[in-house]
């Protein structure tokens, strides 16, 4: 967590480009998933562009339920495909983009949902992988992320039950399939 907001505090500070454009460029991005609400969890990122075609973005996320709590971490190194072009339309695609890789680490705990139960389980899951995406624009600030992708999965947890292949929070160890939709706010 200490090296999340390191990173975080490193790539916040202003980084030199050796572009020279009249138009101020935003280079920094606040991020909202949209589909981490389906997992019960709000999480917040952040995106630095370092230039036209590359970027970093830290994901940090918390999960939340009844009888859950738990943590999300991730972090993109983000490759853009196509820099983006002028024009004048309101809503443009603003580019697309491969993240080599993404890299996260997920923990719950978890109580048991039983009256005079006690007990209490945890699961910790880490992986990396790659996501393509797209990225609209409306305006100059607002953006919308799709990406999808795969990625390697190793879970662990004290609870012994079977699970879905989606179910990475789980005793699992593989290839599961990654996905996003990302509401953003450029400044």
């Amino acid at each position: 967590m200490k090296l999340i907001v390191f990173i975080f505090i490193l790539i916040s500070l202003n980084t030199f480009s050796q572009e020279k454009n009249n138009a101020k460029q935003l280079k920094n991005e606040l991020k909202l998933s949209i589909t981490g609400f389906i997992d019960n969890t709000f999480m917040l990122g952040y995106e630095r562009k370092f230039n036209n075609n590359t970027s970093i973005v830290v994901n940090q996320g918390i999960r939340y339920n009844v009888y859950n709590l738990g943590d999300y971490s991730e972090m993109q190194y983000r490759l853009y495909l196509n820099p983006k072009h002028k024009n004048n339309r309101f809503v443009k695609i603003d580019a697309f983009y491969m993240t080599l890789p993404y890299v996260f680490y997920k923990y719950n705990d978890e109580a048991s949902s039983r009256i005079g139960d006690d007990t209490h389980y945890y699961s910790e899951s880490y992986g990396a992988g790659i996501l393509v995406g797209v990225k609209f624009s409306f305006g100059d600030k607002i953006t919308f992320d799709f990406n999808l992708g795969s990625g390697y999965v190793d879970a662990k947890s004290t609870k012994n039950r079977d699970y879905t292949f989606f179910d990475y929070t789980a005793n699992h160890k593989g290839i599961i399939p990654r996905g996003k939709i990302l509401f953003g706010y450029k400044f």
